[in-house]
């Protein structure tokens, strides 16, 4: 669940850097109807695969709303909103490996210290989002 809320802010706060208006409300409305929807889900099923669902859907379209250029913010905030989602990528193919790198580190462990970059990618993107109200 947490990941879930953790997925809907970072949508949110990348859709009200690309939208304003009656399109941002629209699509604020549609990630808290995602957000209910995988709640509900998670509630009755617990398995890693669905959030990777979760978070993977929103890392796929917050790359399409950067790649599109509709994502307005200061310096940097594409290259690190990229590398982010990049590094997850990685993060979410280092977990479905099944690598361990010794008894005590295996893949999940280094998923998780390889997720902490791309975290960090993705917080310094945000902090620099700006809002686009009135700019459409």
């Amino acid at each position: 669940l947490a990941m879930g809320v953790a997925s809907f802010c970072l949508l949110a706060a990348v859709v009200a850097s690309a939208f304003a208006g009656a399109v941002r409300l629209a699509l604020l409305t549609a990630a808290a109807i995602k957000l209910a929807a995988y709640s509900w889900w998670m509630l009755n099923h617990d398995a890693f695969v669905y959030v990777m669902g979760e978070y993977g859907s929103t890392l796929l379209i917050v790359l399409g709303l950067v790649a599109a250029h509709r994502v307005r913010g200061g310096p940097g905030h594409r290259a690190y909103l990229i590398g982010g989602i990049l590094i997850s990528a990685v993060a979410a193919g280092i977990q479905h490996s099944g690598v361990r790198l010794h008894t005590h580190f295996n893949h999940n462990d280094l998923m998780h210290v390889v997720q902490m970059g791309a975290v960090w990618l993705l917080y310094q993107g945000g902090r620099r989002l700006q809002d686009a109200n009135g700019r459409e």
